[in-house]
């Protein structure tokens, strides 16, 4: 059954985020329903390769070409379910889906859907993850951790060494390493055999919401108790009084540049950089104090999901960061323009005026100024 007709082009993505820069200078732009989103609450996000995102919400799941939103549900698609836990694309370009009704793949266009009727031990899908083998890893509200690879579906559970049935959250690392957030600890599947760890080992809480393997072979443990770093049997442990704006950590996310991106409940989103802790919340833009998911697009930009918040859009406010001039004090800026080589052209009521990159201020072009 045919999922998509056709779509307009994706929007053109650029700039991102240097770890440098004060969250205050950050521009933060909102989709909710009245804009097209089918639902405020985005519990995943993802890109595909053509730029398009795609959002999960409780009501369907849309596709996002930075105007508007295509809605897919089970009236206008071939979902079972309307209710989206997790997104992720593979390294064949299929979308993997995962709603409360089973594991859908979209291929071409196409949905095909996997329920307890062909392997699955539980249709509750919460958590993605595909590995360096090309594995997907699949988890599950209750049934545990399952391992979908050459069409065949197994499952590890408590009996196989898994810390608790429920897992939310599943991540990796280039050797091979499964790192699983459940409800009753943390898990580690390498070479077939499961290792947990608890909060008597140095975590927050057993209670595990997001898992997030680095590229240094460390591991950040969001919990109800904080957030961790799990290095080489050694845990380091971080709180409100380190500078988090609340101990419930939600989604992680290590972008491009090493900033570690922290989703939180009732704290909204925060930003570990150099050592420091910066919040973004409701007061700086962002719609939703309960932040659901995180994803670093194509250019580096950071994209939002909340709950009853909607989608939110982080990107450089590169206008915080222009030098003041005399050339540019007292005119008014009617329309500006940014070309192929990041230069900035601001029409202004007194003339015209130009921003090149790595040039301090503002160049006012005269009359004679002829543009080849």
């Amino acid at each position: 059954m045919a999922c998509f007709v056709e779509f307009a082009h994706p929007f053109e993505l650029r700039a991102s985020l240097d770890p440098g820069t004060p969250v205050e200078q950050f521009l933060i732009q909102n989709w909710q329903s009245s804009q097209g989103l089918p639902q405020n609450s985005v519990t995943s996000i993802a890109q595909g390769s053509e730029g398009f995102l795609w959002l999960g919400t409780e009501e369907g799941l849309s596709r996002f070409d930075g105007v508007r939103f295509t809605n897919i549900d089970k009236l206008t698609a071939s979902l079972e379910n309307n209710v989206i836990l997790s997104l992720l694309f593979d390294h064949e370009k299929n979308l993997w889906i995962g709603t409360n009704g089973g594991l859908v793949r979209l291929r071409d266009g196409r949905c095909t859907t996997f329920t307890t009727k062909h392997g699955l031990p539980n249709n509750s899908v919460r958590a993605l993850y595909e590995d360096v083998k090309g594995a997907l890893w699949i988890g599950t509200d209750g049934g545990g951790l399952v391992r979908f690879f050459g069409g065949n579906f197994r499952a590890f559970t408590k009996a196989n060494g898994l810390a608790d049935n429920s897992v939310f959250s599943i991540s990796g690392n280039a050797s091979g390493d499964i790192w699983i957030g459940t409800h009753a600890g943390l898990s580690r599947l390498r070479d077939g055999r499961f290792a947990n760890f608890h909060a008597s080992d140095g975590l927050g809480s057993d209670y595990i919401r997001a898992v997030k393997s680095g590229p240094d072979g460390c591991v950040w443990v969001g919990t109800d108790g904080g957030l961790s770093r799990f290095c080489s049997n050694r845990v380091d442990r971080y709180t409100i009084a380190n500078g988090l704006s609340s101990n419930v950590v939600s989604a992680l996310l290590e972008d491009r540049l090493g900033t570690l991106w922290i989703g939180t409940i009732g704290g909204g989103l925060v930003r570990l950089a150099h050592g420091n802790f910066s919040t973004i919340s409701e007061h700086a833009g962002l719609l939703g104090r309960d932040v659901l998911s995180i994803v670093e697009d194509s250019a580096g930009d950071i994209w939002v999901g909340t709950a009853r918040g909607g989608l939110n859009h982080l990107r450089t406010n590169m206008f915080a960061s222009l030098p003041t001039a005399d050339s540019f004090a007292n005119n008014l800026a009617l329309a500006t323009l940014e070309d192929a080589n990041k230069n900035l052209w601001v029409g202004s009521d007194k003339g015209l005026l130009r921003w090149r990159v790595g040039k301090a201020g503002f160049t006012r072009l005269g009359r004679g100024f002829r543009i080849t």
